[in-house]
Protein backbone atom coordinates (compact mmCIF):
# COMPACT_ATOMS: atom_id res chain seq x y z
CA UNK A 1 0.00 0.00 0.00
CA UNK A 2 1.18 3.37 -0.70
CA UNK A 3 1.05 6.46 1.44
CA UNK A 4 -0.01 9.40 -0.02
CA UNK A 5 0.91 12.65 1.73
CA UNK A 6 -1.80 15.27 1.48
CA UNK A 7 -0.40 19.00 2.55
CA UNK A 8 -3.14 21.58 3.44
CA UNK A 9 -3.51 24.14 5.98
CA UNK A 10 -6.09 22.35 7.93
CA UNK A 11 -8.62 19.84 7.11
CA UNK A 12 -11.89 22.58 7.24
CA UNK A 13 -14.99 21.78 5.93
CA UNK A 14 -13.95 23.93 2.61
CA UNK A 15 -14.63 23.38 -0.80
CA UNK A 16 -10.72 21.52 -1.38
CA UNK A 17 -10.47 20.11 1.64
CA UNK A 18 -13.74 18.54 1.14
CA UNK A 19 -12.77 17.52 -2.54
CA UNK A 20 -9.73 15.76 -0.42
CA UNK A 21 -12.03 13.62 1.56
CA UNK A 22 -14.03 12.78 -0.98
CA UNK A 23 -11.04 11.17 -2.86
CA UNK A 24 -9.82 9.16 0.63
CA UNK A 25 -13.44 7.83 1.23
CA UNK A 26 -13.56 6.27 -2.34
CA UNK A 27 -10.35 5.17 -3.53
CA UNK A 28 -8.92 1.69 -2.98
CA UNK A 29 -7.41 1.62 0.11
CA UNK A 30 -5.79 -1.96 -0.38
CA UNK A 31 -3.59 0.06 -2.60
CA UNK A 32 -3.75 3.32 -1.67
CA UNK A 33 -3.43 5.64 2.00
CA UNK A 34 -4.43 9.62 2.26
CA UNK A 35 -2.15 10.65 4.90
CA UNK A 36 -2.43 14.55 5.98
CA UNK A 37 0.20 17.12 6.54
CA UNK A 38 -1.58 20.51 8.35
CA UNK A 39 -0.40 24.17 9.64
CA UNK A 40 -2.94 24.14 12.82
CA UNK A 41 -2.59 21.93 15.97
CA UNK A 42 -6.33 22.67 16.29
CA UNK A 43 -8.72 19.74 15.28
CA UNK A 44 -10.05 20.23 11.85
CA UNK A 45 -13.92 19.28 10.61
CA UNK A 46 -12.67 16.33 8.95
CA UNK A 47 -9.73 14.88 11.52
CA UNK A 48 -12.19 12.19 12.89
CA UNK A 49 -13.02 10.61 9.95
CA UNK A 50 -9.43 10.76 8.05
CA UNK A 51 -8.35 8.83 11.67
CA UNK A 52 -11.12 6.53 11.09
CA UNK A 53 -10.10 5.17 7.53
CA UNK A 54 -6.92 4.46 8.76
CA UNK A 55 -5.07 7.84 7.80
CA UNK A 56 -2.21 9.89 9.78
CA UNK A 57 -2.08 13.55 10.83
CA UNK A 58 1.00 15.46 10.79
CA UNK A 59 1.68 19.06 12.18
CA UNK A 60 4.30 21.85 10.82
CA UNK A 61 4.45 25.24 12.03
CA UNK A 62 2.93 27.91 9.59
CA UNK A 63 5.31 29.43 7.44
CA UNK A 64 3.31 32.94 8.72
CA UNK A 65 5.15 32.10 11.73
CA UNK A 66 8.32 30.39 11.37
CA UNK A 67 9.30 29.35 7.43
CA UNK A 68 12.60 27.67 8.94
CA UNK A 69 10.85 25.44 10.85
CA UNK A 70 7.65 24.87 8.77
CA UNK A 71 10.41 23.83 6.01
CA UNK A 72 12.42 21.72 8.19
CA UNK A 73 9.29 19.88 9.66
CA UNK A 74 8.00 18.91 6.18
CA UNK A 75 11.23 17.50 5.74
CA UNK A 76 11.58 15.99 8.59
CA UNK A 77 8.06 14.63 8.16
CA UNK A 78 8.77 13.20 4.30
CA UNK A 79 12.01 11.73 5.40
CA UNK A 80 10.72 9.95 8.40
CA UNK A 81 7.94 8.66 7.30
CA UNK A 82 9.38 7.92 3.56
CA UNK A 83 7.01 9.59 1.84
CA UNK A 84 7.25 9.01 -2.41
CA UNK A 85 3.61 10.78 -3.11
CA UNK A 86 2.82 13.98 -2.03
CA UNK A 87 0.03 16.12 -3.12
CA UNK A 88 -0.16 19.60 -2.07
CA UNK A 89 -3.46 21.64 -2.42
CA UNK A 90 -3.01 25.35 -2.58
CA UNK A 91 -3.96 28.76 -3.99
CA UNK A 92 -0.67 30.29 -3.89
CA UNK A 93 2.62 29.35 -5.40
CA UNK A 94 4.38 30.01 -1.91
CA UNK A 95 3.31 26.02 -1.82
CA UNK A 96 6.62 25.68 -4.04
CA UNK A 97 8.58 25.92 -0.70
CA UNK A 98 6.53 23.30 0.89
CA UNK A 99 7.15 21.08 -2.16
CA UNK A 100 10.66 21.92 -2.48
CA UNK A 101 10.73 20.51 1.42
CA UNK A 102 9.13 17.79 0.28
CA UNK A 103 11.85 16.92 -2.43
CA UNK A 104 14.39 16.89 -0.17
CA UNK A 105 13.05 14.82 2.43
CA UNK A 106 12.57 11.95 -0.43
CA UNK A 107 9.22 12.59 -2.10
CA UNK A 108 9.74 11.38 -6.09
CA UNK A 109 6.13 12.44 -7.19
CA UNK A 110 5.20 15.93 -6.46
CA UNK A 111 2.04 16.73 -7.41
CA UNK A 112 0.21 20.47 -6.97
CA UNK A 113 -3.57 21.02 -7.15
CA UNK A 114 -4.87 24.56 -8.17
CA UNK A 115 -7.57 25.53 -5.65
CA UNK A 116 -8.35 28.67 -6.83
CA UNK A 117 -8.10 31.95 -9.33
CA UNK A 118 -6.37 34.63 -7.15
CA UNK A 119 -5.69 35.79 -3.83
CA UNK A 120 -6.92 37.64 -0.95
CA UNK A 121 -4.09 40.00 0.56
CA UNK A 122 -3.55 43.08 -1.81
CA UNK A 123 -1.33 43.56 -4.70
CA UNK A 124 2.15 42.29 -2.61
CA UNK A 125 0.07 38.91 -2.35
CA UNK A 126 -0.40 39.11 -6.33
CA UNK A 127 3.33 39.72 -6.37
CA UNK A 128 4.82 36.86 -4.54
CA UNK A 129 2.96 34.76 -6.11
CA UNK A 130 3.91 35.53 -9.55
CA UNK A 131 7.91 35.70 -8.04
CA UNK A 132 7.11 31.75 -7.27
CA UNK A 133 5.26 30.89 -9.75
CA UNK A 134 8.48 29.91 -11.85
CA UNK A 135 10.09 28.46 -9.32
CA UNK A 136 6.51 26.15 -8.27
CA UNK A 137 6.55 25.32 -11.74
CA UNK A 138 10.30 23.78 -11.37
CA UNK A 139 9.70 21.60 -8.36
CA UNK A 140 5.97 20.00 -9.13
CA UNK A 141 5.93 16.91 -11.10
CA UNK A 142 2.50 16.80 -11.88
CA UNK A 143 0.42 19.73 -12.03
CA UNK A 144 -3.07 19.65 -11.24
CA UNK A 145 -6.58 22.11 -11.21
CA UNK A 146 -9.84 21.82 -11.15
CA UNK A 147 -10.11 24.50 -13.92
CA UNK A 148 -8.69 26.51 -16.90
CA UNK A 149 -9.29 29.75 -14.73
CA UNK A 150 -7.56 27.67 -11.62
CA UNK A 151 -4.81 25.95 -13.75
CA UNK A 152 -3.57 29.57 -15.20
CA UNK A 153 -3.44 31.35 -12.06
CA UNK A 154 -0.89 28.63 -10.75
CA UNK A 155 0.70 27.88 -13.30
CA UNK A 156 0.54 30.45 -16.68
CA UNK A 157 -0.77 30.27 -19.68
CA UNK A 158 1.98 28.31 -21.36
CA UNK A 159 1.29 25.47 -19.22
CA UNK A 160 -2.51 25.05 -20.16
CA UNK A 161 -1.30 25.03 -24.00
CA UNK A 162 1.38 22.89 -24.22
CA UNK A 163 -1.20 20.22 -22.04
CA UNK A 164 1.29 19.98 -19.18
CA UNK A 165 -1.94 20.74 -16.78
CA UNK A 166 -4.20 17.87 -16.09
CA UNK A 167 -7.92 19.30 -15.05
CA UNK A 168 -9.22 16.89 -12.90
CA UNK A 169 -13.11 17.81 -11.69
CA UNK A 170 -14.59 17.94 -8.15
CA UNK A 171 -16.18 14.69 -8.55
CA UNK A 172 -19.02 13.80 -6.54
CA UNK A 173 -21.05 11.30 -4.88
CA UNK A 174 -23.82 12.00 -6.64
CA UNK A 175 -26.46 9.59 -5.00
CA UNK A 176 -25.68 11.95 -1.96
CA UNK A 177 -27.40 14.72 -3.52
CA UNK A 178 -30.55 13.58 -6.09
CA UNK A 179 -32.77 15.32 -4.83
CA UNK A 180 -35.10 13.62 -2.34
CA UNK A 181 -38.78 15.66 -1.56
CA UNK A 182 -39.32 13.76 1.72
CA UNK A 183 -35.92 15.19 2.73
CA UNK A 184 -36.67 18.88 1.56
CA UNK A 185 -39.92 19.08 3.32
CA UNK A 186 -38.07 17.20 6.56
CA UNK A 187 -35.45 19.42 7.27
CA UNK A 188 -37.92 22.41 6.09
CA UNK A 189 -40.24 21.52 8.74
CA UNK A 190 -37.33 20.87 11.27
CA UNK A 191 -36.04 24.67 10.56
CA UNK A 192 -39.32 26.43 10.58
CA UNK A 193 -38.92 27.15 7.08
CA UNK A 194 -42.00 25.19 5.25
CA UNK A 195 -44.20 27.98 3.95
CA UNK A 196 -41.11 30.48 2.82
CA UNK A 197 -38.59 31.29 0.00
CA UNK A 198 -35.70 30.07 1.05
CA UNK A 199 -32.51 31.91 -0.56
CA UNK A 200 -29.56 29.77 0.07
CA UNK A 201 -25.80 30.39 0.17
CA UNK A 202 -23.19 27.98 1.14
CA UNK A 203 -19.48 29.35 1.53
CA UNK A 204 -17.50 30.00 4.29
CA UNK A 205 -17.65 34.10 6.05
CA UNK A 206 -14.61 35.48 3.90
CA UNK A 207 -13.78 38.79 1.94
CA UNK A 208 -13.78 36.23 -1.31
CA UNK A 209 -17.11 34.91 -0.83
CA UNK A 210 -18.97 38.60 -0.97
CA UNK A 211 -21.34 38.43 1.33
CA UNK A 212 -22.32 42.17 1.49
CA UNK A 213 -23.01 41.68 -2.08
CA UNK A 214 -25.10 38.86 -1.00
CA UNK A 215 -27.05 40.93 1.73
CA UNK A 216 -27.69 43.55 -0.75
CA UNK A 217 -29.60 41.15 -3.19
CA UNK A 218 -31.30 39.57 -0.57
CA UNK A 219 -32.82 42.86 0.88
CA UNK A 220 -34.18 43.58 -2.46
CA UNK A 221 -36.01 40.10 -2.08
CA UNK A 222 -37.63 40.34 1.30
CA UNK A 223 -38.98 44.06 -0.02
CA UNK A 224 -40.91 41.75 -2.91
CA UNK A 225 -41.73 38.91 -0.82
CA UNK A 226 -41.88 38.80 2.82
CA UNK A 227 -41.40 35.26 2.74
CA UNK A 228 -38.28 35.36 1.78
CA UNK A 229 -35.55 34.40 4.12
CA UNK A 230 -31.49 33.84 3.90
CA UNK A 231 -29.79 30.84 4.68
CA UNK A 232 -26.03 30.95 5.45
CA UNK A 233 -23.95 27.88 5.38
CA UNK A 234 -20.33 27.73 5.97
CA UNK A 235 -17.84 28.56 8.65
CA UNK A 236 -16.22 31.99 9.85
CA UNK A 237 -12.87 32.28 8.28
CA UNK A 238 -13.35 36.30 8.92
CA UNK A 239 -14.91 37.30 12.54
CA UNK A 240 -15.02 41.02 11.49
CA UNK A 241 -16.93 40.16 8.74
CA UNK A 242 -19.43 38.16 9.98
CA UNK A 243 -19.95 41.38 13.22
CA UNK A 244 -20.46 43.99 10.22
CA UNK A 245 -22.61 41.79 8.66
CA UNK A 246 -24.93 41.04 11.58
CA UNK A 247 -24.71 44.44 12.37
CA UNK A 248 -25.85 45.34 9.02
CA UNK A 249 -28.77 42.62 9.42
CA UNK A 250 -29.66 43.97 12.11
CA UNK A 251 -29.73 47.67 11.15
CA UNK A 252 -32.54 47.05 8.54
CA UNK A 253 -34.26 44.92 10.73
CA UNK A 254 -33.63 41.44 9.21
CA UNK A 255 -32.93 39.33 12.05
CA UNK A 256 -35.69 37.19 12.02
CA UNK A 257 -34.99 36.64 8.13
CA UNK A 258 -31.30 35.93 8.01
CA UNK A 259 -29.98 32.14 9.54
CA UNK A 260 -26.24 31.48 10.30
CA UNK A 261 -26.03 27.73 10.46
CA UNK A 262 -22.11 27.56 11.15
CA UNK A 263 -20.23 24.13 9.17
CA UNK A 264 -22.88 21.51 8.88
CA UNK A 265 -22.68 17.78 7.76
CA UNK A 266 -26.15 17.47 6.09
CA UNK A 267 -25.08 19.90 3.25
CA UNK A 268 -27.19 17.96 0.65
CA UNK A 269 -30.14 18.14 2.31
CA UNK A 270 -29.86 21.61 3.30
CA UNK A 271 -29.78 22.54 -0.60
CA UNK A 272 -32.62 20.37 -1.18
CA UNK A 273 -34.25 22.49 1.11
CA UNK A 274 -33.81 25.93 -0.69
CA UNK A 275 -35.58 27.45 -3.64
CA UNK A 276 -32.67 29.60 -5.16
CA UNK A 277 -28.87 29.44 -4.57
CA UNK A 278 -26.96 32.92 -5.02
CA UNK A 279 -23.41 32.96 -5.16
CA UNK A 280 -21.43 36.42 -5.68
CA UNK A 281 -18.25 35.41 -5.06
CA UNK A 282 -14.93 37.99 -6.26
CA UNK A 283 -13.39 35.05 -7.83
CA UNK A 284 -12.71 31.00 -7.17
CA UNK A 285 -10.69 28.35 -9.19
CA UNK A 286 -13.85 26.20 -9.52
CA UNK A 287 -16.54 26.27 -6.50
CA UNK A 288 -17.58 23.26 -4.99
CA UNK A 289 -21.02 24.33 -3.50
CA UNK A 290 -22.21 25.19 -6.98
CA UNK A 291 -21.32 22.01 -7.78
CA UNK A 292 -22.89 20.29 -5.02
CA UNK A 293 -26.32 22.88 -5.58
CA UNK A 294 -26.82 21.79 -9.01
CA UNK A 295 -26.60 18.16 -8.35
CA UNK A 296 -29.42 18.50 -5.82
CA UNK A 297 -31.11 20.55 -8.75
CA UNK A 298 -31.00 23.66 -7.57
CA UNK A 299 -31.30 27.04 -9.59
CA UNK A 300 -27.83 28.92 -9.19
CA UNK A 301 -27.12 32.88 -10.25
CA UNK A 302 -23.40 32.72 -9.76
CA UNK A 303 -21.17 36.07 -10.19
CA UNK A 304 -19.54 35.97 -14.05
CA UNK A 305 -15.98 36.54 -12.69
CA UNK A 306 -16.56 32.60 -11.87
CA UNK A 307 -15.48 30.11 -14.29
CA UNK A 308 -17.94 29.12 -17.12
CA UNK A 309 -16.71 25.90 -16.37
CA UNK A 310 -18.97 25.45 -13.26
CA UNK A 311 -22.09 26.11 -15.39
CA UNK A 312 -22.00 22.77 -17.12
CA UNK A 313 -25.63 22.51 -16.75
CA UNK A 314 -28.34 24.69 -17.62
CA UNK A 315 -29.03 25.35 -13.81
CA UNK A 316 -26.40 27.87 -13.52
CA UNK A 317 -27.08 31.74 -14.72
CA UNK A 318 -23.94 34.78 -14.55
CA UNK A 319 -24.48 37.67 -13.71
CA UNK A 320 -22.55 40.81 -13.40
CA UNK A 321 -21.63 42.57 -9.83
CA UNK A 322 -22.85 45.74 -10.24
CA UNK A 323 -26.82 45.28 -9.47
CA UNK A 324 -28.24 43.42 -6.64
CA UNK A 325 -31.67 44.74 -7.78
CA UNK A 326 -31.02 42.44 -10.88
CA UNK A 327 -29.60 39.82 -8.85
CA UNK A 328 -33.14 39.97 -6.64
CA UNK A 329 -35.11 39.87 -9.71
CA UNK A 330 -33.74 36.82 -10.95
CA UNK A 331 -34.03 35.09 -7.50
CA UNK A 332 -37.72 36.05 -7.70
CA UNK A 333 -38.21 34.11 -10.97
CA UNK A 334 -38.52 30.77 -8.74
CA UNK A 335 -40.65 31.80 -5.71
CA UNK A 336 -43.46 30.09 -7.05
CA UNK A 337 -41.67 26.84 -7.27
CA UNK A 338 -40.09 24.41 -9.28
CA UNK A 339 -39.29 20.97 -10.29
CA UNK A 340 -36.27 19.58 -9.21
CA UNK A 341 -35.09 17.25 -11.48
CA UNK A 342 -32.75 14.00 -11.04
CA UNK A 343 -29.58 15.13 -11.66
CA UNK A 344 -27.69 11.62 -11.59
CA UNK A 345 -26.95 11.11 -15.18
CA UNK A 346 -26.04 14.28 -16.87
CA UNK A 347 -23.05 14.74 -13.55
CA UNK A 348 -22.12 11.58 -15.16
CA UNK A 349 -22.19 12.26 -18.77
CA UNK A 350 -20.26 15.78 -17.98
CA UNK A 351 -17.75 13.64 -15.62
CA UNK A 352 -18.42 15.15 -12.08
CA UNK A 353 -19.06 11.89 -10.45
CA UNK A 354 -16.71 10.46 -7.94
CA UNK A 355 -16.06 7.00 -9.98
CA UNK A 356 -14.77 9.26 -12.76
CA UNK A 357 -12.42 11.12 -10.50
CA UNK A 358 -11.05 8.26 -8.83
CA UNK A 359 -10.88 5.72 -11.80
CA UNK A 360 -7.95 8.78 -12.92
CA UNK A 361 -6.19 9.54 -9.96
CA UNK A 362 -5.81 5.80 -9.26
CA UNK A 363 -4.17 4.96 -12.82
CA UNK A 364 -2.06 8.09 -12.79
CA UNK A 365 -1.04 6.80 -9.19
CA UNK A 366 -0.57 3.27 -10.24
CA UNK A 367 1.52 4.08 -13.25
CA UNK A 368 3.79 6.44 -11.84
CA UNK A 369 4.34 4.41 -8.07
CA UNK A 370 4.94 1.43 -10.31
CA UNK A 371 7.99 3.10 -12.00
CA UNK A 372 9.30 4.76 -8.86
CA UNK A 373 9.37 1.16 -8.19
CA UNK A 374 11.33 -0.04 -11.11
CA UNK A 375 13.93 3.09 -10.79
CA UNK A 376 14.35 1.45 -7.21
CA UNK A 377 14.90 -2.00 -8.05
CA UNK A 378 16.93 -0.93 -11.21
CA UNK A 379 20.40 0.91 -8.43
Amino acid sequence: MERVLNIVSKMNADGAETFLIRLMRNINKDKFMFDFLVFSPDKGFYDDEILSWGGRIHYAEMKSKNPIKSFYDIYQIVRKNEYRVVLRVSGHSLAALDLLAAAIGGARLRMLRSSNSSVSGGISSRIIHMLFRPVLNLIVTQRLAPSDMAATWMFGKKHISNGSVKIINNGLEIDRFVFDVCKRQKLREKMGLTDKFVVGHVGRISDQKNHKFLLDAFEAIKKENEAAVLLLVGRVAQPEIEISLKKRIENLGLNDSVIFTGVRSDIPDLLMAMDVFLFPSLYEGMPNAVIEAQATGLHCIISDTITKEVGFTDLVEYLPLNNPDEWAERALQYQNGYVHRNMRQEFIENGYDIESTIEWLEDYLTSHCDRLEMISSNK
